[in-house]
């Protein structure tokens, strides 16, 4: 049977947006927090839930992705548009 530590991941990387990359950084990161909290002392729960519950974590998390993509999105914009008046002044 899976663990709370598992479990929580599991649930966490269900909800999660995002490139496949960024998505394994995050689990990786958690996974480093969850080891150094059983290095202090503190059990899998205690520490899962000074983290938050998964469903936060995703939501900050996706948020933040949300973010990323609209900035992404003005770039390309503001390059195509730049492009776009040099074609034209060319």
């Amino acid at each position: 049977m899976a663990d709370s530590r598992e479990r929580y991941l599991a649930s966490l990387s269900d909800m999660l947006a995002g490139s496949p990359r960024d998505r394994r950084r995050l689990h990786e990161e958690l996974e480093a927090h969850l080891n150094d909290a059983r290095e202090r002392g503190l059990g899998d729960d205690e520490a899962l839930a000074r983290i938050g519950s998964a469903a936060d974590v995703a939501a900050a998390w996706n948020a933040r992705c949300a973010r990323r993509r609209a900035q992404q999105h003005v770039r390309a914009v503001s390059v195509a548009a730049v492009a776009a008046a040099a074609c034209l002044l060319g």
